[in-house]
C-alpha cells in the first residue's frame, strides 16, 4: 500500500493540544493547592481529552489503518470520554455551587466545622468523579460495538440507539448543563440582592472579587457555549430510527470484539475543538493572574531561568529572616482586629484607628532594623 503522509490537520490538533496541556498545568497545581476542587477537576478533564486528542493524532496522523488498531489504548480512551461527557458539566456545576455559597447569606458561616468541610468535599468529588465513573458502568450496558477508529481524531466509543441509550448516556449531559443554568441564576440573583455586602461576603470566604469573578463569568460563556451543543447532539439521538433493546444481540461476543475503522478524509472530531477552547479560555481567565504569576516565578527559580532575568523583572527579592517572619505575624494579627467589622457587619472606628497606628510603629521599626 502506497505510504500516506500526515494530514495538515493533524500537525495542527497535535501542536495544540499539547499547547493546550502546557498552558492549563501551573493554574491546575494552584487550585489543587488552594483545594478548590471543581476548578481543578475542570482542567483536569481538559488535560486528559486534550492528551487524548494529542496521542490519537500522533498515531493515526492520516486514514492508514494497517497498523496498530488502538487495542488497549482505545478501550480506556472511550470510558474516559463518556465520563468526560458528564463530568465536565458536573465539574462546573461544582464550581457554581461553591460560589453560590458565597453568596448564601442565610447559611453563612466565619468557620466552618471539620464535619462540613468533609460534607463538602465528598460532594464534590463525587460530583467531579463519582458520577462520571458511573457513566462509565453505562456505557458497558448499551455498547454495542468495541470502538470506532477515525483516523486523525483516533478512538471513539460506539453505543447502540436505543431507548436505553438515551436515558443513560445522552440524557446526563443535558441535565447537568441545566444544573449548572440554575446555579448561575441564582448567583446573578443574589449578586444584585446582596450587591451592597459583596466585597464583605467574599472577605469572610477567604476569597478575592477578581477570583469569584473570574470563575463565574468562566462558567457563563461556558454555558452559552455548551447548551446549544448538548441540545443539538441530544436532538441527533431522535434524528434516526430507535432500535429494540436486545441484551444478548448488544452483548455477542463478536459484536463486541469488533474495531470499525473510519477513514477522517482530513476532517477532526467536533468535540476535540471543544476541548481545546475550553483548554484555552481556563488560560486566559487563571495563566495571567496573580497566583499564577507567582508560580512561574517559582518555576524559574527552580529550574535557573530567574538567574537570567533582570532583578527589576523577579518581583521582590526580600529576603525572609526571622525577624521578618515574626513581624509579619504581628502585622497579620493587628490588621485581623481591625477587620473584625468584616464578619460582625459593623464598624469599629476606635479599635481600626489603633490597629493602623500600631502597624505604623511596626513599619518604622522594621525599616530601621534593615537600614
Amino acid at each position: 500500500m502506497e505510504t500516506q503522509g500526515a494530514y495538515p490537520a493533524a500537525v495542527g490538533i497535535a501542536v495544540a493540544s499539547l499547547t493546550v496541556i502546557l498552558l492549563v498545568t501551573p493554574p491546575m497545581w494552584w487550585h489543587i493547592r488552594s483545594r478548590n476542587i471543581g476548578a481543578a477537576s475542570v482542567i483536569i478533564w481538559i488535560i486528559i481529552n486534550n492528551s487524548m486528542t494529542f496521542l490519537n493524532a500522533i498515531l493515526w496522523p492520516n486514514d492508514n489503518f494497517d497498523g496498530y488498531l488502538g487495542q488497549g489504548l482505545c478501550d480506556v480512551e472511550i470510558k474516559l470520554q463518556i465520563a468526560s461527557q458528564v463530568a465536565f458539566s458536573a465539574s462546573f456545576a461544582c464550581v457554581l455551587r461553591a460560589l453560590a455559597t458565597v453568596m448564601d447569606t442565610k447559611r453563612m458561616v466565619v468557620v466552618q466545622s471539620k464535619a462540613q468541610r468533609r460534607r463538602n468535599i465528598a460532594i464534590d468529588l463525587s460530583w467531579c468523579f463519582g458520577i462520571p465513573m458511573l457513566q462509565m458502568l453505562f456505557q458497558y450496558i448499551v455498547q454495542g460495538k468495541r470502538y470506532y477508529l477515525f483516523g486523525i481524531s483516533g478512538c471513539v466509543p460506539g453505543v447502540t440507539n436505543n431507548w436505553l441509550t438515551v436515558v443513560l448516556i445522552m440524557v446526563m449531559p443535558v441535565v447537568w448543563v441545566l444544573v449548572c443554568a440554575t446555579y448561575a441564576t441564582i448567583i446573578l440573583i443574589r449578586l444584585y440582592r446582596y450587591r451592597r455586602s459583596f466585597r464583605t461576603l467574599l472577605q469572610n470566604h477567604d476569597t478575592s472579587k477578581s477570583r469569584f469573578l473570574r470563575l463565574f463569568l468562566l462558567c457563563i460563556i461556558w454555558i452559552l457555549g455548551n447548551v446549544p451543543v448538548q441540545c443539538w447532539v441530544f436532538s441527533l439521538s431522535f434524528s434516526v430510527p430507535r432500535e429494540p433493546f436486545d441484551w444478548n444481540e448488544i452483548h455477542d461476543p463478536e459484536e463486541l470484539s469488533q474495531i470499525i475503522a473510519v477513514p477522517s478524509l482530513g476532517m477532526v472530531l467536533y468535540d476535540r475543538y471543544i476541548w481545546l477552547a475550553s483548554g484555552i479560555l481556563m488560560f486566559l481567565f487563571f495563566g495571567f493572574g496573580t497566583e499564577a504569576l507567582q508560580m512561574y516565578r517559582a518555576g524559574w527559580n527552580a529550574v535557573g531561568i530567574a538567574k537570567l532575568v533582570p532583578a527589576r523583572f523577579k518581583g521582590g527579592n526580600r529576603s525572609y529572616t526571622s525577624e521578618n517572619r515574626e513581624l509579619v505575624m504581628k502585622r497579620a494579627v493587628l490588621k485581623s482586629v481591625g477587620d473584625d467589622s468584616l464578619f460582625s457587619m459593623s464598624t469599629d472606628v476606635a479599635s481600626t484607628k489603633d490597629s493602623d497606628m500600631k502597624l505604623a510603629e511596626l513599619d518604622q521599626g522594621s525599616t530601621q532594623n534593615s537600614v
